[in-house]
């Protein structure tokens, strides 16, 4: 459901120019969850199961990427499985 909507927004921000390559920020939130295979101990929640969502945005704020993982995972490991879709 995210990815048609999230590749049209960067596909339509890139044919105007509107995506700023040069400086882009990683930011995450953790999320308590009941369990699954992509959960994991929190360590800021008493190990409490939960799972992380990373974003990666332009200097303007528009999503360039999103990746889901364990909520025990650092933003620094989430960074290898960071791609961004774009066909411009």
């Amino acid at each position: 459901m995210w990815e048609d909507p999230h590749r049209t927004l960067l596909d339509r921000l890139g044919e105007a120019d509107q995506i700023e390559w040069e400086r882009a920020f990683l930011d995450s939130v953790s999320v308590a969850a009941k369990g699954g295979k992509k959960t994991g101990a929190n360590p800021t929640d008493k190990g409490k199961a939960g799972w992380k969502l990373h974003i990666v945005s332009d200097r303007g704020g528009a999503p360039l990427t999103v990746v889901l993982t364990a909520t025990n995972v650092h933003d620094s490991k989430a960074v290898d499985a960071i791609t961004v879709v774009c066909s411009v």
